[in-house]
């Protein structure tokens, strides 16, 4: 019984002495598919929540060497409990190693990358977290701002986004909305597809799809929009800036927030795939009101005081 005590005091001593490495705690693998500004900053938000207190965090950065090969090993040889992939690479590497269980974000269309299920579901080893806002919300946005709109147009790849798209007709219904869809394969068949719509709808839903809305289309689909006085909404501030009356775009900030608790339920047992494709409720909006003054729309003093950014020219 002594015996037993004495190993038990050197235990804790040795826990509480070397906290860093010891077998004490959980241990987290943090991968970043480059170094970008943004990346760094969610990894630090990441970093310091109080959810994974006391908890060891590697980081690590896939480069332009192409270092995965040397990272896969890393992490297979780590014995880390679950990890947070932040970017489309990181996120394949993590769904490539399988063993740990992976919660990821800042994916663009994880659909198309196979990284969520059937209906968002998550996959054995991959929960993530959305960086798109809610459909819903950004449709009740638009009737906040053009009160008596009905008709929506949307082009898309369904390759992409034929998910988002089917998320946004029901939840169209719900809301007295009406989607026109115009599916395309590549961005040269985007002109045409813009021709299909013109005279039927009101207002053209811009959403994160790259077939579609690249450096090549975008002054195009905007430009044109602008002259038959047909409003868009997007998904970046740079896309109200070019001429979207508004556009909405999640919290950045907050990612690191949600990854932190969702990397904790991982810890506590939680599996991936009892863990739902997480939208972010926290999101913010800005305006072009040069362009709702060109198009005859007026914009309440209450939306146009909790935007985050205005143009004004």
């Amino acid at each position: 019984m002594k015996s037993f005590w004495n190993f038990l005091i050197v235990f804790i001593l040795f826990c509480f002495l070397f906290p860093v490495e010891s077998f004490c705690e959980k241990r987290v693998a943090v991968i970043l598919s480059n170094q970008h500004v943004r990346y760094e900053e969610i990894y630090e938000n990441f970093k310091s929540s109080p959810d994974i207190k006391n908890i060891i965090i590697k980081k690590y950065v896939l480069d332009n060497r192409n270092n995965s090969d040397y990272l896969k090993d890393a992490i297979k040889g780590g014995n880390f409990d679950a990890a947070f992939a932040i970017g489309t690479n990181a996120t394949k590497m993590m769904k490539d190693i399988a063993t740990v269980p992976t919660v990821f974000s800042m994916v663009v269309n994880p659909k198309y990358f196979g990284f969520i299920g059937k209906d968002e579901a998550s996959l054995p080893n991959l929960c993530g977290i959305s960086i798109e806002v809610p459909v819903e919300e950004q449709f009740k946005l638009l009737k906040k701002i053009i009160p008596r709109i009905q008709r929506i147009g949307v082009i898309y790849d369904p390759s992409k986004s034929g998910y988002t798209i089917a998320r946004a007709i029901k939840t169209s219904q719900r809301l007295g909305l009406e989607v026109y869809e115009v599916p395309v394969k590549s961005s040269p068949e985007v002109p045409q597809a813009l021709s299909k719509l013109e005279g039927t709808i009101e207002v053209l839903f811009a959403i994160v799809d790259d077939t579609v809305y690249r450096s090549s289309t975008m002054g195009h689909i905007l430009l044109r929009c602008l002259k038959r006085k047909t409003p868009v909404f997007g998904f970046s501030h740079t896309i109200t800036k070019a001429g979207a009356i508004f556009s909405t775009y999640i919290d950045f900030d907050s990612i690191g927030k949600v990854a932190a608790e969702r990397i904790k339920m991982l810890l506590d047992g939680t599996t991936c795939e009892e863990i739902p494709f997480k939208f972010t409720n926290k999101w913010r909006y800005s305006l072009n009101l040069a362009v709702a003054e060109r198009l005859n729309i007026e914009i309440s003093h209450n939306i146009i005081v909790n935007a985050d950014k205005i143009v004004n020219q």
